[in-house]
């Protein structure tokens, strides 16, 4: 299964963060045991000079191999790191995921209120109109 695309666009939204600060020379184990990147991958990343590099072939990966279950999985990860900005960054993602989810009509997301909600905001709305004095003051 592929990537679903609101993952992959909070995944390509974030990129730069990502390649700046995922902490992957201390996944590698981890990615590697949960099937998200291959042991060749592996060597391969450890090839690389730089951790900018290194994270730019495994979002690549993820991005064009991955799917939902290996981003869960990456989020998963960061959250267990003990580095603040890394967890918020897993968060960042999340929410952007979510956002995509809402914004492109999942119908989860997008069902905001009930026949119950409206009939109490509208009694809300007619208690704060006339809580306003008729000059306004």
């Amino acid at each position: 299964m592929k990537l679903n695309p609101k993952i992959k666009a909070a995944l390509e939204s974030n990129a730069n963060e990502f390649l700046n600060i995922f902490p992957i020379q201390a996944l590698l184990s981890q990615l590697s045991s949960s099937g998200i990147i291959s042991g060749e991958q592996v060597e391969e990343i450890k090839g690389l000079n730089t951790t900018k590099d290194m994270n730019r072939y495994l979002l690549n990966v993820i991005l064009n191999d991955g799917d939902d279950m290996d981003y869960y999985s990456l989020c998963m990860m960061m959250d267990e790191i003990n580095d603040a900005e890394i967890k918020t960054f897993a968060a960042k993602l999340r929410l952007h995921e979510l956002i995509g989810m809402a914004t492109y009509g999942d119908p989860i997301a997008s069902k905001t209120t009930t026949m119950k909600d409206n009939e109490i905001g509208e009694e809300n709305i007619e208690k704060s109109k006339s809580d306003v004095p008729a000059n306004g003051i």
